[in-house]
């Protein structure tokens, strides 16, 4: 619970990010180490006190992840011409590169 008090001390008072809070904990007298992305975790998830409004930089909010389209590599060639209707001569050629 101390450094529960501590993390929403030093985010709503002080002003800090969950970044300097993880330093500081780890600077301080704590025996328990957090990472940032866990002070993240508990904010989101109202284990602590802190709303995401009470970070300093950028008023941080989480992202719907976009699904993204397909890639033009990956669409099949719905133009144009396949490797089959290539002129047979092009088989036979000996050297890379030649038409």
């Amino acid at each position: 619970m101390k450094l529960a008090k501590f993390i929403e001390k030093e985010i709503k008072e002080e002003k800090s990010s969950p970044e300097v809070v993880e330093y500081k904990i780890k600077q301080g007298k704590y025996v328990t180490t957090i990472c940032f992305k866990t002070i993240y975790n508990y904010i989101d998830k109202e284990i602590i006190e802190v709303e995401r409004k009470d970070l300093t930089c950028g008023k941080y909010s989480k992202k719907e992840k976009i699904k993204k389209e397909e890639s033009e590599f990956l669409k099949p060639n719905k133009e144009g011409k396949t490797i089959h209707d290539r002129p047979e001569g092009l088989s036979q050629s000996r050297v890379y590169g030649n038409a």
